[in-house]
């Protein structure tokens, strides 16, 4: 009778082990998928933002009527970004990348790697 009642709390401790065990796996694994979420999502933030500057650029060409077979120059924020301009305000990256505007022929990128217009 002894026996059985030190081999149950022996079972009963080495249970707790094991559930703390998992419990503590379990949160690693949870904490890793929010972190990849969040890196996913700042990427799908700043390719939805590559794709703005990239109407933005085309406005601006519209504006000026252009001929589509013009080689234009490398734009600056100030001709694209501001009061009556195509894009109000200057998109920024999540991850704190830094966006180049490119010219007519030339996509829109961002300095973070992964961060590319498909």
């Amino acid at each position: 009778m002894i026996e059985n009642k030190q081999s149950w709390r022996l079972r009963k401790h080495h249970m707790r082990e094991c559930f703390f065990v998992f419990g503590l796996v379990a949160i690693i694994y949870g904490i890793g998928e929010i972190y990849n979420a969040r890196i996913e999502a700042a990427r799908l933030k700043c390719i939805e933002n590559l794709r703005l500057i990239e109407i933005g650029k085309e406005l601006w060409d519209l504006e000026r009527n252009w001929p589509r077979n013009v080689h234009a120059q490398d734009r600056k924020w100030n001709e694209v970004v501001g009061t009556n301009r195509p894009l109000t305000n200057i998109p920024l990256c999540p991850r704190g990348g830094n966006y180049t505007l490119g010219n007519m022929f030339t996509k829109a990128k961002c300095s973070i790697p992964g961060h590319t217009l498909p």
